[in-house]
């Protein structure tokens, strides 16, 4: 026994689910260009602005983890260095104790 969901549609069918959607899609768009607070132009140029703004954000705290972790390294680097020095004294003090 089949259920009438695996059935083969109707041929108009296609057409019924699709109608609805595209008037909905006709429905917003019109109510968003009646809506709209500000002119296509003056939201590219906030929408840009805001961009802007954010591009320079992002750079800004760019620099700074960079800086940040350029000096962590160099201490790192001299931490190593510092070892290494003291790997050596004492490797050198015990071969002339020997």
């Amino acid at each position: 026994m089949k259920h009438e969901f695996f059935e083969r549609p109707e041929a108009g069918a296609a057409w019924n689910a699709v109608l609805p959607f595209a008037a909905g899609i006709a429905i917003g768009a019109a109510v968003a260009l009646i809506a709209a607070p500000v002119s296509g132009r003056d939201a590219r140029a906030y929408l840009k602005k805001q961009g802007r703004d954010a591009a320079h954000t992002v750079a800004a705290e760019g620099r700074k983890v960079w800086q940040e972790q350029v000096k962590r390294a160099a201490a790192a680097i001299d931490a190593g260095r510092r070892q290494t020095e003291m790997s050596i004294r004492r490797r050198v003090e015990t071969a002339l104790d020997a």
